[in-house]
């Protein structure tokens, strides 16, 4: 059985996420780990997915939202 999350087409890897902002799986990495770039979620099976409408936001030059920041 395939997981669901797998192809949501809300949910984006890390290698779809740095294309589209234009710089390196490594540095989308170091982001994540400062708690930088958009929202991601980890997966059950480890794989990390980034939220479209937040790399659309950060896209747009919006601060992208964190779950555990009040607006």
């Amino acid at each position: 059985m395939q997981n669901p999350f797998m192809r949501d087409p809300e949910l984006l890897s890390s290698e779809a996420v740095a294309r589209m902002l234009g710089i390196t799986r490594q540095t989308l990495g170091n982001w994540r780990k400062q708690g930088k770039g958009p929202e991601y979620i980890r997966l059950p099976s480890g794989y990390i997915r980034y939220r479209r409408e937040s790399v659309e936001a950060m896209l747009r030059g919006e601060k992208p939202a964190r779950p555990d920041e009040e607006p």
